[in-house]
């Protein structure tokens, strides 16, 4: 019925869920978590932008997007690698909602569908050439095996075992400063080059994560918007730019720690799980 609106996801890869809504209810909330938020969401105009000269023939926000990652993929990276990321064709991005039913009160969290979209495949090599970058000592691939080693591990009775949680962490990650830390990282010593054997510049390196992440174009309810900050869960960069910037946290707070300047904090063990759901 129009009325209703169903979800379907999976938990833990176990079983299926369905979800039932109100549409209008649906809509809400999902606006509630998304483009309600003008510091992370603008909204993009239709209309074609007054120029000098003759206007060209067909004019969509989605065509700009197309042309920019592929004039500059193609003059930063060899043409053969070019070749495989810039799109033939792409279409717009589609946000829809995932209700958490795990919260006491019911709330959604917003995904990006961007497969197929004109910056997906350079999302995906970047993804790929980077995430080495954004694991450390602390991050914990297994919640499980973590679990197992705390129940076997002695501990006196004045130690406290303590849970954070990052609230809305994809679209609270700062875009530009986490592209400059990843940026940092890849050509410490020259490593991204030597690994790929590219010849890359850091700036050039930093234009293609902007072009990936930056200024998504999306459509929800038949209207157009731009995410201006933060980063899309949904799109292939999402996790890799969460992690990083969790991971260049972690470093400061641990470096600080070790310093002497959190004095009154006695850390003995500190594990990071990520799970890309959240």
């Amino acid at each position: 019925p129009n009325c209703l609106y169903s979800s379907c996801f999976r938990i833990r890869n176990l079983r299926e869920w369905v979800v039932v809504m109100d549409k209008s209810e649906y809509t809400k909330l999902l606006n509630e978590a998304s483009i309600n938020n003008t510091e992370k969401f603008k909204s993009v105009s239709l209309e074609r932008p007054k120029s000098r000269g003759r206007p060209v023939k067909h004019y969509h926000p989605l065509l700009r997007k197309e042309k920019d990652p592929e004039t500059a993929v193609r003059k930063i990276l060899p043409k053969e690698i070019a070749d495989s990321i810039c799109p033939k064709g792409s279409h717009l991005a589609h946000l829809y909602g995932l209700p958490k039913t795990h919260k006491p009160q019911l709330a959604m969290r917003p995904i990006l569908s961007a497969t197929g979209t004109y910056n997906f495949k350079l999302a995906k090599w970047l993804d790929e050439k980077l995430k080495f970058l954004t694991i450390n000592k602390y991050t914990v691939s297994d919640p499980l095996k973590f679990a197992e080693k705390i129940r076997e591990k002695q501990m006196a009775e004045s130690v406290i075992l303590v849970s954070y949680d990052v609230a809305s962490l994809f679209t609270n990650v700062p875009v530009d400063e986490t592209i400059q830390i990843l940026a940092d990282k890849a050509f410490e010593k020259e490593w991204f080059n030597w690994k790929y054997n590219l010849k890359l510049e850091k700036f050039e390196l930093v234009e293609l994560l902007k072009l990936a992440v930056k200024h998504q174009l999306f459509q929800i309810d038949d209207k157009l918007y731009e995410q201006v900050d933060g980063v899309a869960m949904g799109s292939p960069l999402g996790p890799l730019m969460a992690n990083a910037f969790m991971c260049s946290i972690e470093e400061k707070l641990l470096k600080q720690l070790k310093s002497g300047l959190l004095q009154q904090c006695h850390l003995l063990r500190y594990p990071r799980y990520f799970e890309k759901g959240r």
